[in-house]
């Protein structure tokens, strides 16, 4: 077994003016579920940065950083219904990617206040025998 962590931290107020500025295309970042679970949330712009810091945690845990090949729209955050704990939802090439390094459990962690947003990211992998 191999256990991968990576972690990021973003600034609240960077991602506003940044949105608001128009200079992010909100739909090539994040997944049509996290925009819908932000639009009626009171602190969406925190709920944005600490989704978009979750996505830069598990590039960095995978080992690629961006612009490898995997677009942060397939790279998704979905909250469990009855507890809100958060999970990481993949698809394209960000599941074929974890398929290939052998993860069997993925685990997310979000926290945000008005000033920062922090994501931790620990992947599980089955590295036996290869």
């Amino acid at each position: 077994m191999e256990i991968r962590t990576g972690i990021d931290l973003q600034s609240v107020a960077k991602m506003e003016k940044k949105i608001l500025s128009n200079l992010l295309q909100l739909d090539s970042i994040f997944t049509s579920q996290e925009l819908t679970y932000s639009a009626g949330k009171k602190r969406r712009i925190e709920h944005l940065s600490a989704r978009f810091a979750a996505k830069e945690a598990f590039l960095k845990a995978i080992g690629t950083g961006m612009g490898k090949g995997i677009e942060l729209n397939e790279i998704g955050i979905r909250n469990e219904p009855l507890s809100g704990k958060p999970r990481l939802e993949l698809q394209g090439n960000a599941l074929m990617y974890v398929k290939q390094l052998g993860v069997i459990s993925m685990d997310v962690s979000l926290s945000h206040t008005d000033e920062l947003a922090t994501a931790h990211v620990v992947l599980l992998l089955d590295r036996e025998g290869k």
